[in-house]
């Protein structure tokens, strides 16, 4: 019994090896790094191993940074949790470049911050309560797009209709109790299973639904994007929605489920960053052109970080290009 279990292991063991491939990495900037706690990560694409170091700065706080295969380019990232508060004491990266003794300095320009979350609702949000800084004035910083999407998705299980409206609860903005007006929808003539629905602005609001069907039993299914007005706090006040016909009059009903809320923004990395009540951990990146050339090794220099008022000094990183190998699934194409 034990030599059938040891063979059958032996097996198990071939099986999974033969599904993977050492892969060729090329040459690649391999970092390295003395002073704090520090691991090396493996991002997407397969650059090489431990490309990326990850230096633990202080409970919570870990700052990220990486230079491209071809050294043109450099990614600096922070990633939060808890509620610490922190930025970078200056935007100027600094580089030296050891065979040749020049040094020289860029600018890391701006994180780009994205969030989604899934939310109830009839949660007041604003994207003060969302976005991962100290920011009360949106105007700050780049707000084209600050809202992706705020989009709910349901269905109903009894209501087949051909056209109709879709009236949606009120929604609280600022304080102000406002009814939304009723969304106008329609089949289309030629599509089966297919609809049409009027797009709604009112009180700095867009509301666009988009509505289908599927057989066998033909329900309607429903997605709605919300395109709130930038600064302010808004919310349902609930997750019930009604279907009207053409007179207005009340045919069903449905639950709303959570709303999937998608923001994006760009912020100088000098200005604080902190999580939210809605936001526990966040993961930002700034890319920045590094101005490497012909260079084996090349040392890097972060500007101080301030986490909680505290300042904290880092080592040189040094980054040597090496090449190497990663064990890859077979089937994957890197």
């Amino acid at each position: 019994m034990r030599s059938l279990v040891r063979t059958l292991s032996l097996v198990a063991v071939v099986l999974s090896l033969s599904a993977c491939i050492v892969v060729p990495t090329g040459e690649y900037y391999k970092p390295s790094y003395t002073g704090h706690s520090v691991s090396y990560d493996d991002p997407p694409g397969c650059p090489g191993p431990g490309s990326i170091a990850v230096i633990k700065a202080a409970s919570g706080v870990k700052v990220t940074a990486g230079l491209s295969t071809s050294g043109t380019s450099m990614d600096l990232g922070l990633r939060l949790s808890g509620n610490t508060s922190v930025r970078f004491e200056s935007d100027q990266i600094g580089f030296s470049n050891l065979a040749s003794g020049r040094s020289w300095q860029r600018a890391a320009g701006k994180f780009a911050i994205t969030q989604e979350l899934k939310l109830p609702p009839t949660t007041r949000v604003s994207p003060q309560h969302l976005f991962p800084s100290d920011v009360d004035d949106l105007t700050e910083i780049n707000t084209d797009g600050l809202y992706k999407r705020a989009s709910i998705s349901f269905k109903t299980s009894r209501y087949k209709p051909k056209n109709g409206y879709l009236k949606l609860p009120d929604i609280i903005l600022d304080g102000e109790t406002l009814e939304v007006p009723p969304i106008e929808f329609w089949e289309d003539g030629f599509y089966a299973n297919q609809f049409y629905a009027v797009p709604i602005e009112f009180a700095g609001f867009t509301i666009e639904t988009r509505l289908w069907s599927r057989p066998p039993n033909n329900n309607l299914n429903f997605s709605i994007q919300l395109f709130p007005p930038l600064e302010s706090e808004w919310g349902f006040t609930s997750d019930q929605v009604k279907f009207l016909d053409l007179e207005l009059t009340e045919q069903s009903a449905a639950t709303l489920g959570k709303m999937r809320i998608a923001l994006e923004a760009f912020l100088p990395i000098t200005r604080i960053l902190k999580n939210t009540e809605f936001v526990d951990r966040s993961q930002v990146e700034a890319t920045l052109s590094a101005g490497i050339r012909r260079s084996d090794v090349v040392v890097v220099q972060l500007p101080a970080l301030i986490v909680d008022g505290r300042r904290i000094e880092f080592n040189p990183i040094t980054f040597k290009k090496t090449s190497g190998h990663m064990l890859r699934a077979a089937l994957i194409n890197c």
